[in-house]
């Protein structure tokens, strides 16, 4: 099993109803996280944000792993954790990073490989783009890497040009489970 997947169902386990399998669960993301897993840290600061699992929401709890969890960022080499990354900094104004250095995370990520931090960074610059990127670019780099939000997007701007491979992007989509690919294709 991978680390994510690990991290994952440690942070389902947290947030179960049982109190119990949830302390499990807990336990399992704090160990992880003071091992320095990133993941972990960000499912943590959710955790003790939300109240899951019965916890009481605790701010400082919380705090301390944006601290710890930010303190990571100029090291970072994997593609999961600079997407994560980037895409909580750009949200989650706690972390206290300015846009372009979390834009500059997902962009690493994309450089990597990574077409969800492709298609986080065509999101976010939707309305301001401050590194300058070239968006249409960064969309099919997202596409080309498989991202389905990515796939439809692209189908959704080539329907008039080129309605064949508009066709195909959503059917593309379809078979990696996008829903909405599927209604868009019932509509034709």
């Amino acid at each position: 099993m991978s680390t994510n997947t690990t991290v994952d169902n440690a942070y389902w386990l947290a947030c179960h109803e049982d109190s119990k399998v949830a302390a499990l669960g807990r336990a399992t993301l704090e160990a992880l996280a003071e091992s320095g897993c990133y993941r972990a840290m960000l499912h943590f600061i959710s955790v003790y944000d939300l109240g899951n699992g019965g916890v009481v929401p605790n701010a400082e709890i919380a705090t301390k792993w944006i601290q710890r969890a930010r303190e990571k960022h100029p090291t970072m080499i994997d593609a999961d954790d600079l997407y994560a990354a980037g895409a909580r900094c750009c949200w989650d104004l706690r972390f206290e990073v300015p846009k372009i250095e979390a834009l500059q995370m997902l962009q690493r990520a994309g450089e990597i490989g990574h077409a969800g931090a492709l298609w986080e960074m065509y999101e976010q610059t939707r309305h301001e783009n401050p590194l300058g990127v070239d968006r249409r670019q960064v969309l099919e780099s997202a596409a080309q890497g498989l991202s389905t939000q990515a796939l439809v997007e692209l189908a959704t701007l080539e329907h008039r040009n080129d309605h064949e491979r508009s066709m195909i992007l959503l059917r593309a989509a379809e078979a990696l489970g996008s829903l909405r690919a599927r209604e868009m294709l019932a509509s034709q």
